[in-house]
């Protein structure tokens, strides 16, 4: 029978290294174990001041990436709400039409007839309208929130 020269080979370079690996473990636990820790090496220190982290929300909406259906927004000083007042001249009636039965009204590029309820588009914003009567050369609505009605004509170079 023949042995393979190979097997002994591999056998003896492994116990080498172990060898040299105790040894070499060994001389490091040797080496002073009284011996102070200097200041120059890596330790932690034993205090380590943490940064506070600073938000500046700008006002804006905050979008959470974590919750990104989450309405929460910064809490800023109330400031008091003044309403715009609501005057004819936030409306522009651009003409009329329709038969006597059934007139037509169109403010602000939205058509509407007498009795209707819709939302017009302004320079200001959208207001839900009501109309309540459309005459010959004007038409009379009311503005929801508000009690008084308003009367809007048509441009003098158009009746």
């Amino acid at each position: 029978m023949k042995s393979f020269p190979f097997l002994p080979v591999c056998l003896r370079a492994s116990l080498v290294l172990v060898c040299l690996g105790f040894l070499a473990g060994a001389h490091g636990a040797d080496a002073k174990p009284n011996a102070k820790p200097s200041s120059t090496t890596n330790a932690v220190p034993l205090e380590v001041p943490f940064p506070q982290a600073v938000f500046e929300y700008g006002g804006k909406a905050v979008k959470d990436p974590f919750f990104p259906l989450s309405t929460r927004t910064p809490h800023l000083a109330a400031q008091p709400v003044t309403e715009l007042a609501i005057t004819p001249s936030t409306f522009k009636l651009k003409g009329l039409s329709g038969t006597l039965d059934n007139p037509l009204a169109l403010i602000n590029n939205r058509t509407v007839t007498t009795g209707e309820r819709t939302e017009v588009t302004t320079a200001t914003g959208k207001y839900k309208i009501h109309c309540l009567e459309i005459k010959k050369i004007s038409v009379v609505i009311r503005v929801e929130g508000q009690f008084e009605p308003i009367e809007l004509f048509l441009p003098k170079g158009d009746r």
